[in-house]
């Protein structure tokens, strides 16, 4: 791996052979998003799109700065940090799930509505709606992509992006990195939480060993990550079970895991969390 300084953005490349990923990550007051760009002999293809508009040009820019047309932009699922940006690549086919497409086209304005207080005209005010991505494997230069769907983790529905000749998986929201977890969305299919599920997911992953993950918020990391993510989620379904409300959650998850990173996020869970009574 290899990390470089970009308008106090990270970027971080790994080289698999004839391929590159290049993990860009937004700075903490961006949310540290991860925008994955994966680099094959004569084409790029790019995997979220950021939040703030400044940021999601940087990733075009940076994916431009390597002379390769991009093939597309996929968007791996609902929440407007990953898809805020897109307007940057309105010359480029955008794909997403079916469901997350629905989403956003749906629910897009109000998501990024409920951005404005905190990041003002830093963020757009178009919803760009993704085409429904209707293969679950193809193949470019070479390079394998198996599109996996998750149902019941981060979000109702997401997408994983696996890389088996190069043992490599873009898990995006799956997994976070020194980030708090975002655990504030129910499942609106089953109308619960999702830490059990998110779990079983997570030790499904960790079987298959991959040798490099690439989450959707902080830096790379390799299979281990499942283990930190499963304990931090089991912890702050605990503290969910056992709080009085919101402030109480926050603390003891802070207290419990201090140096991570990104807060907001935290307080996003704790809002949404205890907005309304559990099992309404």
């Amino acid at each position: 791996m290899n990390p470089t300084l970009t308008n106090s953005a990270t970027i971080t490349k790994v080289e698999k052979g004839p391929y590159v990923i290049h993990s860009y990550l937004s700075p903490e007051s961006a949310e540290m998003v991860c925008s994955q760009i994966i680099e094959t002999p004569a084409s790029l293809i790019i995997v979220d799109a950021q939040l703030v508009k400044e940021q999601a040009q940087a990733v075009r820019d940076y994916a431009n700065s390597l002379g390769k047309p991009i093939n597309k932009v996929i968007i791996s699922h609902n929440h407007p940090d990953h898809w805020a940006g897109l307007e940057s690549f309105a010359d480029v086919p955008v794909y997403a799930l079916q469901e997350t497409a629905y989403e956003i086209q749906n629910y897009g304005q109000m998501m990024l509505d409920s951005k404005k207080p905190a990041f003002g005209d830093t963020v757009t005010s178009t919803v760009t709606v993704p085409q429904a991505l209707t293969v679950e494997e193809e193949t470019l230069d070479g390079l394998t992509l198996v599109y996996q769907k998750n149902f019941g983790t981060e979000s109702t529905f997401s997408l994983m992006v696996e890389l088996p000749e190069i043992n490599v998986l873009i898990a995006q929201d799956m997994v976070y990195n020194g980030v708090y977890p975002y655990v504030g969305d129910r499942n609106y299919v089953t109308n619960d939480y999702s830490f059990d599920s998110w779990m079983q997911q997570l030790e499904a992953i960790k079987s298959k060993g991959y040798e490099t993950i690439f989450p959707g918020h902080g830096q790379p990391t390799d299979s281990s990550v499942c283990d930190t993510m499963i304990e931090t989620l089991k912890f702050m379904k605990s503290v969910f079970e056992t709080a009085a409300d919101g402030a109480e959650f926050k603390q003891r998850v802070m207290e419990k895991y201090p140096t991570y990173k990104v807060v907001d996020m935290l307080d996003l869970s704790a809002f949404m969390l205890y907005s309304q009574p559990y099992g309404s």
